[in-house]
């Protein structure tokens, strides 16, 4: 293996140990900016809090028409049963008026007991979660501590090693690097194999006679046919 497939696999290794390094680092810093889910968790509390205000609020405006309809349902009762009325037409139509407030007092109150059920429901629903906000707020203390503590951990180590890859992208030319680069990014941090036996390390196939003499006839470091990775021995 010659200085140049020597430092791109070098450096290979160095930038897949850095991505994983800076995906926990994103990952633990999402962790933090969302509060260990307490953000999320307290925004679903505050919402089912807005619903069983509103259900309640729904509560009471049952309430208040199922009073109106019954104030006027007694008025008409008064004068179905207080003599007043002598005339049939009249009497039929309030006897049906009053019939037609009974079946609505019937829905409406029908409407309060799904209120009352959502009432009910919301209420129970905060109350398991304020345990689980209580909860949640003790343990992430201690659990910000310790990821605070590995982020600025990851960042130095990050640091130090990012200061690292300049020492084998010194050995590279600059076209193999911009394609080190490119390769490194399209193959899951996958840029250069080795070949055993004629066999690509990084796919597991036996490679072409075309490529096997080009990366023997090359001092540096060539492409395989599909272009995905470079070849050394």
């Amino acid at each position: 293996m010659d200085e140049i497939a020597s430092a791109l696999i070098s450096l290979q290794e160095l930038d897949q140990i850095l991505s994983k390094q800076k995906i926990r680092f994103v990952k633990i810093s999402r962790v933090i900016e969302q509060d260990g889910g307490l953000v999320k968790l307290q925004s679903d509390y505050d919402k089912i809090k807005r619903d069983n205000l509103q259900f309640q609020l729904n509560v009471s405006k049952i309430d208040s028409e199922i009073l109106e309809i019954q104030t006027k349902s007694s008025e008409l009762q008064e004068k179905l049963y207080g003599g007043s009325i002598t005339n049939m037409r009249e009497l039929t139509a309030i006897e049906a008026e009053y019939n037609s407030l009974s079946n609505i007092i019937t829905e409406k109150n029908q409407e309060r007991t799904n209120a009352l059920s959502q009432v009910s429901d919301t209420k129970e629903s905060m109350e398991k979660m304020n345990i689980d906000l209580d909860q949640i707020k003790n343990l992430w203390r201690e659990k910000k501590k310790s990821l605070l503590k590995e982020k600025s951990e990851i960042g130095k180590r990050f640091n130090s090693k990012l200061k690292d890859r300049n020492q084998f992208i010194e050995k590279i030319p600059e076209d193999i690097f911009k394609d080190y680069n490119r390769l490194f990014k399209a193959n899951n941090g996958i840029a250069i194999v080795t070949v055993k036996r004629d066999i690509c390390q990084g796919c597991l196939v036996k490679l072409p006679v075309g490529d096997i003499d080009k990366m023997k006839n090359s001092s540096l470091p060539v492409l395989c046919n599909s272009g995905k990775h470079f070849l050394t021995e």
